[in-house]
C-alpha cells in the first residue's frame, strides 16, 4: 500500500517538485543544529582571536594573559546560560501558563 502510494507521489510531477522543495527546507534546519565542534567554528574562533588580538595591539605575552581569561569568561557565561535554560521550564497546562 505505502509502496503504490510512493509510487503514485513519484509519478506526478508537481509531487516532485513538492517533495524537492520540502527536503531542500528541511536539510538545512539539521545541518545546522551540529555541535559546536565543527571546523567552520574553529576556523572562526581562530579568526575572531587574532582579529582582537591585532586590533588591541597585544604583545604575544598580553595576548596569552588576554585569552586565557576571555576563554575562562566564556566557559562561565556558557554555563550560567546552560543552567538558565535547565531551570527554565514551559508550562505544561493552560493553569500553569495563566499564573
Amino acid at each position: 500500500m505505502v509502496l503504490v502510494l510512493i509510487t503514485t507521489i513519484l509519478k506526478n510531477t508537481r509531487m516532485k517538485h513538492l517533495i524537492a522543495l520540502l527536503l531542500l527546507a528541511v536539510v538545512p534546519v539539521f545541518a545546522s543544529a551540529q555541535d559546536e565542534s565543527i571546523p567552520e567554528n574553529d576556523q572562526i574562533r581562530a579568526r575572531r582571536g587574532a582579529y582582537i588580538t591585532e586590533r588591541l595591539q597585544l604583545t604575544s605575552q598580553e595576548a596569552a594573559h588576554f585569552w586565557t581569561l576571555f576563554n575562562e569568561f566564556e566557559e562561565q557565561k556558557k554555563a550560567i546560560n546552560s543552567n538558565f535554560r535547565r531551570s527554565v521550564t514551559r508550562p505544561q497546562t493552560e493553569e500553569e501558563a495563566q499564573e
